[in-house]
């Protein structure tokens, strides 16, 4: 899977008239890979000599995160809001430091955007980063699940040490978790605070509601919708707001600021400016700020209560607002407004000689890969899905996965150039609506004789395909990333509240049974359950290695696999032992990542041992891998030979009659 990050923004056409040549507006920053980007518009061109009558646009990198090969892929949205097949380019460029941005010059006459592309005042791009690996492609995995197993250990209250009580209303919780999150809850449950010993804790000037909403945030990282933010979601919101800001919730605070912004409005936008000056908000008082200078709102707004408590309240923010309406540059207002949309990209690699004998209607899929909520998968057919097409065409589809319902995506395909870069003949790109499990794309993608003659590579051909999931209206805040894997990490690393040790051939590993049985049923019963450990400090886990415990431990709290070098001498020995401690104590993601790793460590001499582990610990999608590899006739002659397949056929005959199966027709 590739990493990627899309947007959607609209440019308000008539505001930018009054701009001169080489002034811009600028989206808000997004991520794609490990790098953050932003997108640059010139409403009236970046060069004096093409005279204001194209539209530039650039892909700028804002993080100093070295070399970044990327495809800038950009198009426009027709008045009936589908993908432009006209007005759209793609660009392989190579970032190479901070700051560059790299992009088009003339990316659409002024002119053709006004007459094709405006709508009621305005134009819609949508714009993005496909991130380009250096080297080997990393593993696709399935979206982290510490949020949901922490939030099911809220809800059932196992465990639970420490209760809050909050204008009567009562709140179980677990201190590990609370003093993972908050520094100031860390020092209170385990400080030398009064409250460090009580079990129960009383949390004044804070409503039920919010301190509700609060909990479930810390132990999920997930935001309610607005629908269940109540009758008033501005008020919740600035709650909310104060509460993260009290007990020093980063990320919870920043996406209070992030929605206030969409809150923003006549009637609201003076309590939302005190807000964000109380509690130290800069992006939210400036699109406040931003909102007061534009003359139509501040006309209205000066009639409003919340604007008279402003004055009369907070004199120095009454100063800056006047400064600011009196110098207000009205052309430069709300111009551009840009919201984040959900995508994943992936590279399909197309093995063309071993699809040479395929029949018509026979298809290939894809590794699932992931957008927005939803999981998705590719499917091929290498001589075309239709018997009338007579074998001549390469089908290409997209299906989602997951569970449908009106789903509407930008299925957006595209092959690579012997030398890696776009084609920009060979592509597509088509709104979708996915209302059930069918597969939506196109029977003719390419012709096979097209492919052959300018797209085979090394007997292979590049497809990159991905999805853009259009949100429904209103479109969703873009969130900034979960950070409760570095939280809970940062606790295991200081060992604070630590309540139950691990005993591994000798080692010592101090833990948080909270935690432990948030992530692992088998555990939960164990430390919390009526078995022997339940009330035991320390327990001694028998039948794997310290290394692989270890690895294991930080995965529970993390949620993140290390990378190949830190596995150690033998990385396909420590997947496998993590595998098995995955299956012993069900962690289902932890045991599909090592599956998906070892998929990548398959060879002749790995063979034998990686299949016994898929078929002893219940890895389908592994078997197959290892069967496919295995049923290559030059495969199966080097790894008749090897140790691992004699062990295989020793104490494993079941699985040796069908392997038997596989390579009779070789």
């Amino acid at each position: 899977m590739m990493c990627s990050g899309f947007l959607e923004f609209k440019l308000d056409y008539s505001e930018t008239k009054n701009l001169a040549i080489g002034q811009c507006v600028k989206s808000k920053s997004f991520r794609a890979g490990d790098h953050t980007w932003r997108i640059l518009c010139y409403p009236r061109g970046i060069k004096r000599e093409h005279k204001g009558d194209y539209v530039s646009l650039f892909l700028m990198l804002l993080s100093n995160t070295g070399n970044a090969n990327a495809i800038f892929d950009t198009f426009l949205l027709n008045r009936n809001g589908t993908p432009s097949s006209i007005k759209a380019r793609r660009t392989m460029f190579v970032f190479q430091k901070r700051g560059i941005c790299l992009g088009w010059c003339r990316f659409i006459k002024g002119s053709d955007l006004e007459s094709t592309y405006l709508t009621n005042g305005l134009v819609r791009f949508i714009c993005g980063a496909i991130v380009v690996p250096e080297n080997t492609m990393p593993t696709p995995v399935p979206p982290s699940d510490i949020g949901i197993h922490l939030g099911h250990l809220l809800d059932c209250a196992v465990g639970s040490d420490v209760s809050f009580i909050v204008n009567g209303e009562q709140f179980p919780a677990h201190r590990a978790v609370l003093a993972a999150r908050s520094p100031v809850f860390q020092a209170e449950l385990f400080g030398a605070m009064a409250d460090a010993t009580m079990q129960s804790i009383t949390v004044q000037d804070i409503e039920p509601e919010a301190f509700k909403v609060m909990l479930r945030f810390m132990y999920t990282d997930s935001f309610p919708a607005d629908s269940e933010l109540g009758d008033s979601p501005t008020d919740m919101l600035q709650h909310l707001l104060a509460a993260a800001d009290r007990f020093a919730l980063d990320r919870l605070k920043l996406i209070c600021s992030l929605k206030l912004i969409e809150y923003v409005s006549v009637d609201s936008v003076s309590s939302i400016l005190v807000c964000a000056e109380t509690y130290n908000c800069p992006e939210l008082k400036i699109k406040c700020l931003d909102f007061f200078a534009v003359e139509k709102n501040f006309k209205e707004v000066v009639f409003t209560d919340g604007f008279v408590i402003l004055v009369q309240k907070f004199p120095s923010l009454a100063a800056e607002l006047r400064k600011r309406v009196l110098i207000a540059n009205r052309g430069a207002i709300s111009m551009l407004t840009a919201k984040m949309m959900c995508s994943g990209f992936l590279e399909f690699k197309l093995d063309y000689l071993e699809t040479m004998n395929l029949n018509i209607g026979h298809y290939i899929t894809s590794e699932k890969f992931y957008a927005g909520e939803h999981t998705w998968r590719i499917v091929c057919y290498p001589h075309g899905d239709k018997s009338e097409h007579k074998g001549d065409y390469v089908s290409l589809f997209l299906v989602l996965v997951s569970n449908p319902g009106n789903v509407k995506a930008v299925f957006d395909a595209f092959l690579l150039n012997r030398d890696g870069t776009p084609s920009l003949i060979k592509a597509k790109r088509s709104m979708l609506l996915f209302k059930h499990k069918i597969p939506l794309g196109w029977s003719r993608f390419i012709k096979r004789s097209d492919l052959q003659s300018a797209y085979l590579n090394d007997c292979s051909v590049r497809f990159m395909c991905g999805v853009i999931v259009v949100p429904e209206n209103p479109m969703p805040t873009a969130m900034p990333p979960s950070d409760i894997g570095i939280h809970l990490g940062h606790l295991l690393d200081c060992a604070v509240g630590s309540d139950v040790s691990f005993i591994v051939d000798g080692e010592q590993f101090p833990a948080h049974r909270a935690v432990i049985a948030a992530r692992s049923p088998v555990f939960k019963a164990e430390l919390f359950g009526t078995m022997a450990d339940a009330t035991m400090p320390s327990i001694t886990v028998q039948d794997i290695e310290p290394a692989a415990f270890k690895v294991m431990l930080r995965f529970m709290y993390t949620d993140s696999f290390p990378a190949d070098g830190e596995l150690g001498d033998s990385r396909i020995d420590m997947l496998q032992h993590l595998l098995s401690a995955a299956d012993r104590f069900a962690l289902d993601r932890f045991k599909l990542i090592c599956s998906l790793k070892l998929i990548e460590n398959i060879s002749v001499d790995s063979l034998g041992s990686i299949l016994l582990c898929a078929e002893t610990y219940n890895c389908p999608e592994l078997k197959i891998k290892c069967l496919d590899f295995f049923a290559v006739e030059k495969n199966f002659k080097e790894a008749a030979f090897t140790d691992g397949f004699a062990i295989l056929v020793q104490k494993f005959p079941s699985l040796a009659t069908e392997l038997r199966r596989r390579v009779v027709n070789l």
